[in-house]
């Protein structure tokens, strides 16, 4: 598979199912050691896939791309909008969460799929965005970071299981890369 063989496209609701077992696998792949183990091995699919059908049936939420090969299988999807902070100006959005298949990384799908993300939130109108990552996620840093986000110095921090997982914050001004990149959709 290469990205030639991508389509980046608006999730339907024949999506749910694959996004919630992707949910679940790219959590357990990507946050082990940043999160409690307990947790990540107690995560079920169907209570993802039940989670992203009941998120369709929804009209007001944010947008949500999906990343599919052979124009059928689903090995990414990112959800997007507004700055989720009560404080936000209305010209900031939010990346807020991308999730890729474990078996097909480092195949530049999570590169695209961020494109397509950006792309959409200029059309949208937003002149910058930020997202929140784990420090622990370095293979997500890294790219967020070679697409021009840089760490804004903001820190979350959320108990789970008694541990405490902290994010941080990247930012990007959107309106310098408006045009930068050409849609993958269809």
């Amino acid at each position: 598979m290469s990205v030639h063989d991508l389509m980046i496209r608006d999730a339907v609701v024949a999506d749910a199912g694959a996004m919630g077992r992707l949910h679940v696998r790219a959590w357990q792949s990507a946050y082990r050691g940043a999160m409690p183990d307990e947790y990540l091995d107690g995560l079920v699919a169907e209570e993802r896939v039940e989670m992203w059908h009941s998120r369709f049936s929804r009209s007001d939420l944010h947008p949500l791309l999906v990343a599919v090969v052979a124009e059928v299988v689903v090995v990414g999807f990112a959800a997007f909008g507004a700055e989720n902070a009560p404080t936000a100006p209305a010209s900031c959005g939010e990346l807020y969460a991308m999730n890729l298949d474990p078996d097909h990384g480092g195949r530049g799908i999570g590169r695209v799929l961020l494109r397509g993300v950006t792309e959409r939130l200029i059309s949208m109108g937003y002149e910058e965005a930020v997202l929140w990552v784990v420090p622990e996620n370095e293979r997500a840093r890294a790219l967020y970071e070679s697409e021009g986000w840089v760490a804004d110095g903001g820190v979350s921090t959320e108990d789970i299981l008694g541990v405490t997982v902290t994010d941080i914050r990247h930012r990007k001004s959107l309106v310098a890369t408006s045009g930068t990149y050409l849609p993958t959709f269809r």
